[in-house]
């Protein structure tokens, strides 16, 4: 039996996984139907978007930055997957959510377990590219509070990997646009789906 009303919100499909674009509202463990009225595919442009390209386009900022961002999430996904690799434990937990359903792994278990200075490197790296874009009124609140110390970007990556709206709470803490925010942490948090992805794809390879 439906407790709530009807609510219509716009999600990307990516990974076998309906990721929802806007907060919708839900309480905590809320189950919804979903109806598919239309859907949009993405351009056709003889390959694939890139996560960069789409990270950029989805926050109204000049493309030319789409692929500085692209080589900045492979570059953290591959630092990322080294340190899933090197964790036994962390590994098997990824492989054993993985398998059970496919491309939940991330949201399921969260990001690395890394030690908040190196989250707050990660986070000062996808600052630095957005800097030299010129974006450094945008990046001042969060790079003042990262400079300080009094981020935990962990516990954004892991609510933006799950589905939630953490950006409005990076930018309520910081005092930062939200359009910014969410493209510091989406960023973060692609760079980690991929890791997961990697770190796998290793394991399979070497077997």
């Amino acid at each position: 039996m439906e407790s709530g009303g009807r609510r219509r919100i716009r999600a990307v499909y990516r990974d076998g996984v309906l990721h929802p674009l806007e907060d919708p509202g839900l309480p905590e463990g809320s189950i919804a139907t979903i109806e598919i009225l239309g859907y949009q595919q993405p351009a056709s442009t003889g390959e694939e978007k890139s996560a960069g390209s789409r990270l950029v386009e989805e926050a109204g900022l000049p493309g030319e930055l789409a692929e500085s961002l692209e080589e900045l999430i492979e570059h953290m996904a591959k630092q990322l997957a080294q340190r899933i690799t090197g964790d036994q434990r962390l590994h098997e937990l990824y492989a054993a959510v993985e398998a059970l359903e496919p491309g939940a792994a991330p949201a399921r278990i969260g990001p690395p377990p890394l030690d908040n200075d190196t989250w707050l490197l990660l986070l000062s790296d996808v600052l630095t590219v957005l800097e030299k874009a010129g974006y450094f009124d945008e990046t001042r609140p969060i790079r003042m509070a990262a400079n300080t110390r009094t981020l935990q970007p962990y516990t954004y990556v892991h609510d933006t990997l799950r589905g939630k709206p953490a950006y409005q709470d990076l930018a309520r803490a910081t005092g930062a646009d939200e359009q910014v925010a969410k493209l510091v942490l989406e960023t973060l948090a692609e760079a980690v789906k991929r890791a997961v992805k990697y770190s796998l794809q290793h394991q399979r390879e070497t077997r």
